[in-house]
């Protein structure tokens, strides 16, 4: 049974019901007026009640950690043939930033330090497979409605210039042609 309750230092009417053993209380966020409580009555009572009665409601706590959503990613993954290289990826490249951390906690700046800290080791197209992979797995959440936006979509990478690389300066070359003899010294 579903009734409503006003609590003494609130000015809200509340729904109180018993759920898996437990009173559980909600806020309406309405006052408490006739109208309102015709209202609760007649529109959020019942359909609290089916709500109840489909199992859309529970007392139990969501587990909110990143890891938890890392895990639920892999394994909508483990049938792929690229699985092994996705699971390091998520393993080796993205979990240790993220370890023990609540998804809803995650800032989009942590993950523009991310991406810009990966450029400096990695190229652009291996970065942006990680902020793939962060943003579904971020999206994952969104649809255990943990949060409402994807924290990881349309972050601009910086610019990635390309390094000039010179395998040996002119001392080195000189070095190498004077200890040298033969064909190798041709090559």
């Amino acid at each position: 049974m579903i009734s409503i309750i006003k609590k003494k230092i609130s000015k809200s009417l509340y729904v109180q019901f018993f759920l898996d053993g437990k009173c559980v209380q909600r806020s309406t966020k309405l006052g408490d007026t006739p109208k309102n409580r015709e209202f609760i009555k007649n529109k959020i009572i019942p359909s609290l009640e089916l709500k109840i009665a489909r199992g859309e409601i529970n007392t139990k706590k969501q587990d909110k950690s990143f890891k938890f959503f890392a895990d639920k990613y892999l394994k909508s993954k483990d049938s792929l043939k690229s699985f092994s290289q996705v699971y390091t990826m998520v393993e080796n490249q993205i979990m240790p930033y993220f370890k023990g951390r609540d998804i809803d906690t995650i800032k989009r700046y942590e993950i523009k330090e991310l991406a810009e800290t990966k450029l400096e080791k990695a190229t652009p197209k291996r970065v942006r497979m990680i902020l793939n992979v962060i943003a579904s797995i971020i999206d994952i959440a969104i649809d255990y409605e943990i949060i409402a936006n994807n924290v990881a979509r349309n972050i601009a990478l910086p610019k990635h210039t390309k390094k000039e690389f010179e395998p040996f300066s002119q001392d080195e070359v000189n070095m190498i042609l004077e200890n040298s003899e033969g064909w190798f010294q041709t090559f």
